[in-house]
């Protein structure tokens, strides 16, 4: 089943994009991702939505993300969700 993963990142759009590099430079897969939006909160820290073909998929590129973060100095997220997609037109 298709989820949606929302996460809060607790980092700025220049450390979001130092995280991006390094997960796509780790050769994380991002095949069964169907959609991702970042976006930056009025608190001036980036906002991701994605859409993952099934829970186990986001949650190993989750993983991925999670030692970017590490490698980058930032903190956990501030809040983070999957969702099972009801509707996905």
């Amino acid at each position: 089943m298709a989820v949606c993963r929302i996460v809060q990142t607790n980092a700025t759009p220049e450390e979001y994009d130092s995280i991006f590099e390094k997960v796509r430079s780790s050769g994380a897969s991002t095949a069964s991702r169907k959609f991702h939006v970042a976006a930056v909160g009025e608190d001036g820290k980036i906002r991701v939505v994605e859409v993952w073909e099934s829970r186990s998929e986001a949650e190993a590129f989750g993983e991925a993300v999670r030692k970017g973060r590490e490698e980058v100095g930032i903190a956990e997220p501030a809040s983070m969700s999957l969702l099972e997609v009801h509707n996905q037109a």
